[in-house]
């Protein structure tokens, strides 16, 4: 155990920390539940418990293998109505709205966080009805959580093991270039896909679940002095248990 974080701390200096991690999970790695939930403004993980999912961190389509970790899904956004486009689509609409909130992936048979994600500044897209006044009457089936520091804040911390390899180092937040996106299907309620949107607010009516899909990417470069404080602390560990 000694030789391993000893290991570790000195690949952190390396160039293998400017490797970056693509996550990513699929929607019937949750095969109990629906993956979103929402009412109103607001959206969350669904009333499954556990929302049990698979975590896969890939090291940017580099050489390293695919790693997979089994966690529970955590999440909670709040969306604000921008306005509605309509599409060359008959009597169809796009409808946005910006998308601020977090979410996390806990280990499920430790139930330690050991990622999560800060958003500011996201995008929300569905597609449904409107009016010829524009504004929203229906969501469709479909919709995604976009969100990217080209145009927003997006802010990943990593708390598990760490892997310089794959540009994540435990403790360590994101700095930038860091973006993700959910993808929503089978958005609707117990009555059928869709979902009523009061054209006031143009948030949905009531209750609606959704299976959702993830893909992100994120770089963790901590400062060099960080670094440094890191490789010391673990070379002292290994004098002490040397002792």
């Amino acid at each position: 155990m000694k030789t391993v974080v000893l290991i570790a701390a000195g690949m952190c200096v390396g160039a293998s920390v400017a490797q970056g991690a693509f996550l990513s999970f699929a929607s019937d790695n949750d095969h109990t539940s629906y993956t979103f939930a929402g009412v109103g403004g607001s959206i969350a993980n669904a009333s499954d418990p556990s929302d049990p999912q698979v975590l896969l961190v890939d090291d940017n389509n580099g050489g390293l293998p695919r790693l997979a970790f089994e966690v529970n899904f955590v999440s909670s956004f709040q969306l604000t109505y921008l306005g509605s486009s309509a599409l060359p689509l008959p009597g169809k609409y796009i409808h946005a709205y910006s998308v601020n909130g977090t979410f996390s992936f806990v280990d499920r048979f430790t139930g330690a966080t050991i990622l999560t994600s800060q958003v500011q500044g996201g995008v929300a897209t569905a597609i449904g009805s409107g009016s010829n006044l524009v504004t929203p009457t229906t969501w469709d089936d479909t919709a995604t959580l976009q969100f990217s520091d080209r145009y927003g804040v997006v802010t990943y911390t990593w708390n598990g093991p760490n892997l310089p390899g794959y540009g994540l180092l435990s403790g360590f937040s994101s700095a930038g270039d860091d973006d993700g996106a959910f993808t929503l299907t089978s958005l609707g309620r117990a009555t059928g896909l869709g979902v009523n949107v009061n054209p006031q607010t143009g948030l949905p009516n009531g209750e609606w679940l959704s299976e959702g899909s993830f893909s992100g990417r994120t770089n963790i470069v901590p400062a060099p002095g960080a670094i440094a404080m890191a490789g010391l602390g673990a070379v002292l560990v290994g004098r002490g248990r040397r002792r």
